[in-house]
């Protein structure tokens, strides 16, 4: 434990709540925090959030949700020295109740001073430009998957085969990922098929650039194109409308773009075919 730790009170980190109050982050919070903490300098409090006002009650009072975690590590979360997040995934932290409301409760006071600690240093203000950089880039696909692009502006979807074991590739690859032998074979397939696999999403992570999520849920789907067989799946996405439908044998079909321009969104997604 650090020399901050051992010269703070966890009592006192209560007792000036009401003090540290950040009345933008109560606005619209009703509820009770309970906490119990374990160890010598421990004991059990209650927060109470309420007509955007904050009161400490010692003892549990009807708490909705309730963290217990021992008085080092309370004090170490209240001055930055351990993540919160972290305490909790590593067992230091336990919650029991809505941690939606946990989570919420980040923003209900301003910065702890420990005692004795001085005054607190302005933090170097940061200055954030969100900006997503879109470098004009030309890539060479090589022969195999450029003549797979090209075809798709002709609403044409090609595969190519293997010479020893027969096996269909799509999208195309120079070699069989099985036999490593070279493929120059190329069949067209489909465009129509039946769905072998399919994947339903209902939470998206983030996108790393953006920090945006897509809109859920989504489905991407194998199909197995007309002309294929077992594994000769393609990859691509199912209309979102048809998601309830999506079931391994529906027959479907390609939705193409208006504009064809040899390139992966040629096809929008594929949807099924109404019997």
């Amino acid at each position: 434990m650090s020399e901050h730790n051992k010269n703070s009170l966890v009592a006192d980190i209560f007792g000036t709540m009401e003090s540290r109050v950040n009345p933008d982050g109560i606005k619209g919070i009703t509820a009770n925090y309970g906490y119990v903490i374990q160890g010598p300098d421990g004991g059990t409090w209650t927060v109470c959030v309420a007509d955007g006002k904050v009161t400490v009650r010692e003892g549990l009072v009807d708490p909705h949700v309730t963290t217990t975690c021992t008085d080092e590590d309370w004090v170490a979360i209240t001055l930055g020295e351990l993540d919160g997040m972290t305490a909790f995934s590593s067992g230091k932290l336990k919650v029991e109740g809505d941690m939606g409301l946990l989570i919420a409760a980040a923003r209900f006071f301003k910065k702890y001073a420990a005692p004795g600690a001085g005054p607190q240093e302005t933090p170097e203000e940061l200055i954030v430009l969100k900006q997503v950089l879109s470098l004009d880039q030309t890539f060479s696909t090589g022969p195999v998957m450029g003549r797979f692009l090209n075809a798709l502006k002709e609403k044409k979807i090609l595969a190519n085969k293997c010479p020893e074991c027969k096996r269909l590739q799509i999208p195309p690859r120079e070699v069989c990922a099985e036999c490593v032998v070279r493929c120059e074979e190329f069949v067209e397939i489909g465009p129509e098929g039946v769905i072998s696999t399919p994947d339903v999403v209902y939470y998206a992570s983030p996108d790393p650039l953006t920090a945006e999520t897509r809109e859920t849920p989504y489905c991407s789907c194998h199909f197995l194109l007309d002309g294929c067989k077992g594994h000769e799946t393609m990859w691509h996405e199912l209309k979102a409308s048809d998601i309830p439908r999506a079931k391994r044998g529906v027959r479907v079909r390609p939705v193409w773009n208006d504009t064809l321009k040899g390139c992966v969104t040629d096809i929008k997604y594929f949807e099924i075919i109404n019997a």
